[in-house]
């Protein structure tokens, strides 16, 4: 335990190991587990535009916006080392997101989450599918993890 908890009370000043875009978190809400062309939106979309006020009041209670750095982060520790618990625990807690932002019963019963890495080609920035989840079920209900 005091291993979890030093970081939060020492930190590290190796803020940038690397320096480049972040991941972006993408999933889709889809009717069958083998549909060959899904719909994919931005989990955590940023908006276009923050009103100054809402942007101050931001630097003192942002829940949503720390969730979607907390996603990025649980995102970049996948591509560095996938494993079954962590892609397990990130569907999760995006199926949370999308159930909280839909309702359970009012979209297809698949979900499928996928990461995407902007990276350079030449003179061109493209887009890169670093993970893509398999479809499951996310009636959250049933599948709640127990921990």
């Amino acid at each position: 335990m005091l291993q979890e908890l030093l970081p939060a009370i020492i930190p590290s000043w190796r803020f940038f190991d690397r320096i480049g875009p972040a991941p972006r978190l993408e999933c889709a809400l889809i009717a069958s587990q083998d549909d060959p062309q899904p719909e994919w939106r931005e989990v955590s979309p940023r908006p276009a535009r923050v009103q100054p006020w809402v942007a101050l009041a931001h630097l003192f209670w942002n829940p949503y916006g720390n969730e979607a750095l907390f996603l990025v982060s649980c995102a970049e520790r996948l591509i560095e080392t996938p494993t079954a618990d962590r892609a397990d625990d990130l569907w999760h807690r995006v199926a949370e997101i999308v159930e909280r932002r839909t309702g359970a019963n009012a979209a297809p019963p698949f979900l499928r989450i996928r990461i995407v890495q902007a990276m350079r080609e030449r003179d061109r920035i493209v887009d890169h599918v670093a993970w893509t989840s398999s479809a499951q079920r996310w009636n959250l209900a049933a599948r709640r993890k127990t921990s």
